[in-house]
């Protein structure tokens, strides 16, 4: 077995703990990106779910005893929030957790 010299395992050595710092400080990185784009998210959530529960003809739609018509109709202006927004989806219930906006 062929022996390493000292200057080898020196450099190896240094090697191996700057890689493994370089390591732990993208776990922490990530971390801390993920967690503010959650907080993102979680804020931008808020702000489309205020701006859909201030449109005064929802409440108009949702006050209405016919749910089929209500829900067309729903749909039609949660869709534009939607796109707006760039949502993927916006859900629209009422009292009685019947879903009148669903894509």
């Amino acid at each position: 077995m062929m022996k390493m010299p000292v200057n080898g395992k020196i450099l190896l050595v240094t090697f191996l703990i700057i890689a493994l710092s370089f390591l732990l400080g993208g776990i922490f990185v990530l971390g801390n990106v993920l967690s503010e784009q959650e907080k993102d998210f979680g804020q931008r959530a808020m702000l489309v779910a205020r701006t859909v529960s201030n449109v005064p003809e929802l409440s108009v739609h949702l006050k209405n005893g016919n749910i089929k018509e209500a829900s067309k109709n729903i749909n039609k202006i949660v869709d534009g929030i939607r796109v707006i927004n760039k949502a993927e989806y916006i859900v629209v219930m009422n009292m009685e957790r019947i879903k009148l906006s669903h894509p």
